[in-house]
């Protein structure tokens, strides 16, 4: 509204302008760039959410026993967080809210995730 006072909507490059504005304010906030983004941002954090992921689904049947896969025992090296303090230190990471959105979508993928192959 504020723009509408400034704005002269009868001058047609002025109104395109405002069209454009207001598009752009309706349009999906979380696009494909900003999401590659936010994965280069943080990297650390993309390692331990997929140490999340691993240490949730990396489990295969031997025999009557459930025992880890060679890429499960490869993370088991690597500090494993519980789903609290991963959510904690994302929160510490995140430069903002978007960001924090983006690598929250990836935990709740890890816990929505029944079974991988």
């Amino acid at each position: 509204m504020a723009l509408r006072k400034i704005i002269d909507e009868n001058d047609p490059a002025q109104a395109q302008t405002l069209n454009d504005i207001r598009q752009k304010l309706r349009a999906e906030t979380f696009t494909r760039q900003s999401i590659l983004e936010v994965i280069q941002s943080y990297p650390q954090a993309i390692r331990m959410l997929y140490i999340h992921f691993a240490m949730t689904h990396y489990i295969e049947a031997q025999g009557a026993q459930l025992v880890p896969t060679l890429s499960y025992q490869r993370l088991h090296t690597e500090q494993v967080l519980s789903e609290e303090e991963l959510q904690g230190r994302l929160r510490r990471i995140a430069a903002n809210s978007h960001d924090l959105e983006v690598l929250q979508s990836f935990l709740t993928f890890n816990k929505a995730v029944l079974k991988t192959k």
